[in-house]
C-alpha cells in the first residue's frame, strides 16, 4: 500500500508545544510527528489518533508538549492508513528556528521555478517568467557576512521579485508584524545603481499566482522598505539590515504570502531599478520573524524630505543656500548634511510651509557652517513627533557641482528612419527606426555611450561625426540598433553627453550652432524665437536619462548671448545628479504625435538627414585650457617652474581692455568670466614666487 506523505506547516520555532500537519487523509487513523537531531535517529515527539481528532480534517494539530520543539531539529510527520504507517521521511520537513522565527534557512529550503505553485515554504517568481532566480543555501552568494545561511533573490529582467507562502503560520488571532534580516548584494562587476528601492509586502491568506501565467497583485499595505540604497556599491562590509513590515491583523490558522520586489506596491513590479543591468544584483534574506503586536515606531515612519535645486539655490560650489521640499506640516526641525556632516539645523515654527530655503553658511545653530563645497553630497532630514527621519551610512542625495564646465564625452544619435518621398534635410523624419551612436566606441557599465572627448575651450569648436563607408569614420555603437548606420536617410535623433571629469557634476553650460549635414545647413538658429527649444529638447525631456540629472538647471533655448555665426545659437544647461561614470544626458529631437500627455512641437523636431553625408556642428563648452599645476607659469610656453616677471609681463599683455582676450591668454581667466582683470591678478599674485623659485602647485585655485 502506498501511503501518501503529509507536510508540517505553521510555526515551527523553539519551545512550541503543537505541530500542525497538513494534507492528512480523511480516513487516516493516526498522525505521528518526529524530530530529527543531527547525527541521531528520529525521535517520536507526538502523535494523535483519529479518535482524538474526529471529523476527517486534513489539517491536524499534534500535541508535542511532552517534547517541546528544540532549535535546529528538523520536524517531519507521517500518517497511518489501514493500520500501516507511511515511511518516515528522510528529506524535507521544517527546521526549528529561534522563538518567533518562521524561517532561518539553516535546514531544507524548497525552490520551484515554474511548477504549479502550492508547496508551503517554497519560493516562486512573482510573475510567470524567467527574470528572477532565488539562490538557495549552499549555492554561491547565499551566506550573510556572519556565515548564516540565507536565500538570495537575484534579478535580471523586467517584472522582478519572488514570493513565498507559509501555510497556517498564524498561531493565534491578533496583530502581528514581520522583521527580516536583509542585505543588498551588489558584486563588483554589476551596476551598483540597479536597485533604487526594495520592498517587502504581506498578503494574509494571499493566493498563489497562476501556474503558467499571471503575477501576484500589488500590495499597498502592509509593506516594509529596505532603506539606504545608494548609487554606489552597497552591502560591502555592512551587517544585514533589519527590515520591519507594518502591522497587520490575522486570525489563528491564517497563511501569509510574503513578497519581495523593487516596487511591491505596483502590479508590474518593475519600477525603481534600471532597465539593463550589467549583471544580476541580488537581495539576501534571512531570519524571517513573526512578532506579535504592532510594529514599533521607527525612523522609517518619518517621511523623507528632499534637496531641491532651484534658480535661486543651485547646487554649486560657494552657494549659500539649499531648498528643502516635502516637509511635513507638523515637522519641528530640518537638518541639512554634506557628506553626513550637519551644515544647517533649523527649528520650524507652527504653520511653516512644506518647502523652505535653508541658509547653510549663516545659520547660527549649525556647527561648522560654510558655503556649499564641490564634490560633497547633500541630504536632508526632518523631525516629526520627536523622531528624525532615517540617516543612512551611505550618502544618497545630489552632489554639489563646481558651477562650471568640464570636459565631457559626446556621441551623435542617428535614427534609421528611412525616407521614400519628399525627403528634405531638416524635415520631420518621424520616430520609427533603430538608433545608432556615432562617435561612441562602446556602452559603459551603466549603458552610457563612451563617446569622443570634448574639452573645454574659450572659443567655438567644430565637431564632425562620420560613419562608414565615409573616410576616417568614427566608431559606431548601437543604442537600440546593431552598431552600423544603415540606409540612405535617417534623423538626427540626439546629441548624447556623458560625464568624463568625475570631480565635477556641473552645471554644464553648452552652446550649439551651425549644425550641418554635409554642406547643407540644417540650422544656425537664426530667425527662431529666443527662449524656446529648437532641434534638441530640454535635457530632462528624455526618459532614458532624466534620472541622471538634477531637476535644475534644465534648459534648451535659442539664445542671443553667443553665436559662432550670425547672432543666435542654442543654449543648453544641465547638471548631473552625482559623479558616477555612467551619468549621461540624451538631448533628443524626438516629437511623438501619439504621446500622452501631448508633447509640444518645436522647430526642427525629428530632423531628417542624408546618411551619405557627415554631420558637423559648432560647440562652445567654455572653460579654461589645460594650464598645468601652476596656471600662472606661462612664459616661456610650457612654463619653467617659477612665476616671475616674465610671467607677469605676459599677464599684462593679456589684460582685457575691450572685447575678448587672445586664446593664449585663457589660463589667466581664473574667475571664469571671459575677461582678465584685477580679480584674476589677485589669483596670479597667489602664485608669484620669483625667478628660479618653484611656484606652489595648484596655487590660486
Amino acid at each position: 500500500v502506498q501511503i501518501a506523505g503529509v507536510s508540517v506547516v505553521g510555526m515551527v520555532d523553539t519551545g512550541r508545544t503543537t505541530v500542525l500537519v497538513n494534507n492528512v487523509d480523511p480516513t487516516a487513523q493516526a498522525v505521528i510527528v518526529y524530530a530529527f537531531a543531527a547525527g541521531n535517529p528520529p525521535t517520536l515527539i507526538g502523535e494523535i489518533g483519529r479518535n482524538e481528532d474526529p471529523g476527517g480534517n486534513t489539517l491536524v494539530s499534534v500535541d508535542v508538549s511532552a517534547n517541546p520543539l528544540v532549535q535546529g531539529n528538523i520536524i517531519r510527520a507521517t500518517q497511518t492508513l489501514l493500520g500501516i504507517e507511511g515511511c518516515v521521511p528522510t528529506t524535507g520537513g521544517r527546521t526549528v528556528g529561534a522563538a518567533g522565527v518562521i524561517e532561518d534557512f539553516e535546514g531544507p529550503v524548497l525552490r520551484y521555478d515554474h511548477p504549479s505553485p502550492g508547496v508551503s515554504g517554497a519560493w516562486y517568481d512573482i510573475a510567470y517568467n524567467s527574470y528572477t532566480d532565488v539562490l538557495i543555501p549552499n549555492q554561491d552568494r547565499t551566506t550573510m557576512p556572519n556565515g548564516s545561511k540565507c536565500v538570495n533573490i537575484t534579478d535580471h529582467g523586467w517584472t522582478n521579485g519572488a514570493y513565498v507562502r507559509y501555510d497556517h503560520i498564524i498561531p493565534a488571532t491578533g496583530e502581528y508584524h514581520l522583521i527580516l534580516d536583509m542585505l543588498i548584494d551588489e558584486p563588483a562587476n554589476m551596476d551598483p545603481d540597479f536597485y533604487r528601492q526594495y520592498q517587502v509586502g504581506v498578503i494574509v491568506n494571499g493566493a498563489h499566482r497562476e501556474a503558467s501565467a499571471g503575477v501576484i497583485p500589488a500590495i499597498a499595505s502592509p509593506i516594509g522598505n529596505y532603506i539606504c540604497l545608494t548609487p554606489q556599491r552597497d552591502g560591502v562590509g555592512q551587517d544585514p539590515q533589519q527590515v520591519y513590515v507594518a502591522t497587520f491583523p490575522a486570525n489563528a490558522g491564517d497563511s501569509l504570502l510574503i513578497a519581495f520586489s523593487t516596487h511591491i506596491t505596483d502590479s508590474g513590479h518593475t519600477a525603481n531599478k534600471t532597465a539593463t543591468p550589467a549583471g544580476y544584483v541580488g537581495m539576501k534574506v534571512d531570519n524571517i520573524r513573526l512578532i506579535g503586536g504592532p510594529k514599533p515606531v521607527l525612523c522609517t515612519d518619518v517621511p523623507p524630505v528632499n534637496i531641491k535645486p532651484t534658480s535661486s539655490s543651485p547646487l554649486e560650489e560657494g552657494g549659500p543656500m539649499v531648498t528643502v521640499s516635502d516637509i511635513d506640516g507638523n515637522a519641528t526641525n530640518v537638518k541639512v548634511r554634506a557628506d553626513n556632516s550637519v551644515i544647517a539645523d533649523v527649528d520650524l515654527a507652527p504653520g511653516h510651509p512644506t518647502q523652505i530655503d535653508v541658509m547653510v553658511d549663516t545659520d547660527p545653530v549649525a556647527a561648522g557652517n560654510q558655503p556649499l563645497v564641490a564634490g560633497t553630497t547633500l541630504t536632508a532630514s526632518q523631525t516629526l513627533n520627536g523622531l528624525e527621519s532615517c540617516q543612512c551610512p551611505g550618502v544618497v542625495g545630489p552632489m554639489v557641482g563646481k558651477g562650471k564646465n568640464a570636459q565631457v564625452k559626446i556621441a551623435l544619435g542617428i535614427r534609421e528612419t528611412g525616407c521614400t518621398s519628399g525627403c528634405v534635410i531638416g524635415g520631420d523624419g518621424g520616430i520609427s527606426g533603430f538608433i545608432e551612436w556615432v562617435g561612441a566606441s562602446a556602452k559603459g557599465t551603466g549603458g552610457e555611450p563612451v563617446g569622443k572627448l570634448l574639452e573645454t575651450d574659450p572659443g567655438w569648436q567644430t565637431v564632425t561625426f562620420r560613419w562608414a563607408p565615409m573616410t576616417d569614420p568614427d566608431p559606431v555603437t548601437g543604442f537600440t540598433g546593431n552598431g552600423t548606420v544603415a540606409g540612405a536617410w535617417g534623423t538626427l535623433e540626439s546629441l548624447n553627453i556623458t560625464i568624463d571629469d568625475t570631480t565635477n557634476t556641473g552645471r554644464y553650460d553648452l552652446y550649439i550652432d551651425e549644425v550641418k549635414n554635409g554642406d547643407v545647413l540644417i540650422t544656425g538658429f537664426e530667425g527662431l524665437t529666443p527662449g524656446g527649444p529648437a532641434l534638441f529638447r530640454a535635457p530632462r525631456a528624455s526618459g532614458s536619462t532624466d534620472t541622471n540629472l538634477l531637476i535644475y538647471p534644465n534648459l534648451s533655448a535659442v539664445d542671443g548671448s553667443y553665436a559662432a555665426e550670425g547672432s543666435q545659437s542654442l543654449h543648453v544647461q544641465f547638471q548631473f545628479l552625482d559623479n558616477q561614470a555612467k551619468r549621461w544626458v540624451r538631448l533628443t529631437s524626438v516629437y511623438d504625435p501619439s504621446a500622452v500627455p501631448a508633447m509640444p512641437t518645436m522647430p526642427l523636431q525629428n530632423a531628417l538627414i542624408d546618411l551619405t553625408k557627415p554631420i558637423t556642428m559648432k560647440l562652445r563648452l567654455y572653460g579654461l585650457p589645460q594650464c598645468g599645476l601652476v596656471f600662472a607659469d606661462q612664459h616661456p610656453p610650457g612654463g619653467d617652474g617659477d612665476v616671475d616677471m616674465d610671467d607677469y609681463a605676459m599677464f599684462q599683455r593679456c589684460l582685457t581692455i575691450v572685447g575678448t582676450y587672445p586664446t593664449e591668454c585663457g589660463c589667466f581667466d581664473r574667475v571664469f568670466n571671459n575677461v582678465i582683470d584685477v580679480n584674476d591678478l589677485a589669483k596670479f599674485n597667489e602664485c608669484a614666487s620669483g625667478a628660479g623659485v618653484p611656484a606652489t602647485p595648484n596655487c590660486g585655485q
